[in-house]
């Protein structure tokens, strides 16, 4: 799928350069308590940068230092426009839908039944000898009204269950290859908990969203290194080296 205008600019236009990781955070360090740790985390980043640019490695050899492939995904709902957009690849006359690079079908809003049913829905598909993505919601399991009557979604109970995805996934020798999340860059004060504290009392001041609540841009950060210390950790467990692309659908 080509990239539009929009896509391109974040995909090609700077947004991705990772000499710009003290610019991503720099509110979400400032505001949050747990800034410094991940203000370090970006230090030994930049360290590393500069370490390969002296070898040689920067920018203008290593294009991908500035740039990132973009991929669209998202939960195929409605077969009619699926059909629409379906097309022959004239070299294999395979069928495609052209709608996004990966559609996904997800199993039903389960919650705190996830320990419970996922290893089942894991080996099922192995019996049958399928190459799945795994891709966790931990978004709409966990929508609760609180008690001064706002939809809200708990920061710490998305953790949780992103958390027991990818231990599951361990234990069963899988691998967890994407998350979903409901997310924006404003400011907003739709979701309880993270660093910043957002409070039952507090979602008033910020509640813009007209349907779901979405995590602001500190929750997503925060949300993100975590993903970032599950990886490395599996990663030192398992004693590999090497590195696997994690897909993000927003």
């Amino acid at each position: 799928m080509r990239c539009g205008s929009g896509s391109r600019a974040f995909a090609q236009g700077g947004y991705a350069d990772l000499h710009r990781v003290h610019s991503w955070n720099q509110d979400f360090v400032a505001d949050s308590p747990q800034g410094e740790r991940y203000r370090a985390l970006a230090d030994r980043l930049t360290e590393t940068l500069d370490f390969m640019a002296a070898c040689g490695l920067d920018s203008d050899t290593t294009p991908q230092i500035r740039e990132t492939e973009f991929y669209t995904s998202h939960e195929a709902l409605f077969l009619s426009y699926e059909e629409a957009l379906t097309r022959i690849d004239s070299t294999t006359g395979d069928w495609y839908d052209c709608s996004a690079h990966l559609v996904w079908l997800g199993d039903r809003t389960r919650a705190d039944k996830v320990e419970s049913q996922l290893p089942c829905l894991i080996r099922a598909v192995r019996r049958e000898g399928r190459e799945v993505v795994w891709c966790c919601d931990p978004m709409h399991g966990n929508t609760i009204t609180s008690s001064n009557g706002y939809k809200t979604r708990v920061f710490g109970r998305i953790l949780d269950e992103l958390h027991n995805a990818f231990a599951i996934h361990d234990a069963e020798g899988s691998y967890a290859g994407g998350v979903h999340f409901e997310l924006t860059g404003q400011n907003v004060t739709e979701c309880i908990g993270g660093a910043q504290g957002v409070s039952e009392a507090s979602l008033a001041e910020r509640y813009l969203t007209h349907c779901d609540p979405r995590l602001n841009a500190s929750q997503a950060l925060e949300l993100a290194f975590e993903i970032a210390e599950a990886l490395k950790q599996r990663r030192q467990r398992n004693g590999t080296n090497g590195t696997r692309r994690l897909a993000a659908v927003a």
